[in-house]
């Protein structure tokens, strides 16, 4: 799944990043850090309260988890039967503006 800044600058995978929340003086920050470093990260999103920014990081899970999506039964089978739409792509989330989100 892409996941794409609120302000549309930024791009990347969501299975390759690792996402977090900062609290900080006036604002709440989701960071996307790289998986291997912890020491580069981008802000992908900045929200007034912390309920804000714990609410669209659910949004996001929601999303990802639409990503797979099965009609009941195995995913294949042995004779290489897989489901019609099992991969509904593209999945993409954009992370709203603040005053988008509503607690």
């Amino acid at each position: 799944m892409r996941i794409i800044s609120q302000d549309g600058l930024i791009d990347v995978s969501y299975e390759n990043i690792l996402l977090s929340l900062y609290d900080g003086d006036r604002a709440v920050a989701i960071k996307a850090y790289d998986s291997v470093s912890d020491d580069d990260f981008v802000i992908m999103g900045v929200y007034e309260t912390v309920a804000k920014a714990e609410k669209v990081m659910k949004m996001v899970r929601n999303k990802y988890a639409e990503y797979l999506h099965t009609d009941g039964g195995a995913l294949a089978t042995v004779n290489f039967y897989v489901q019609p739409n099992v991969w509904n792509i593209p999945k993409v989330f954009q992370f709203p503006q603040d005053d988008e989100v509503e607690v």
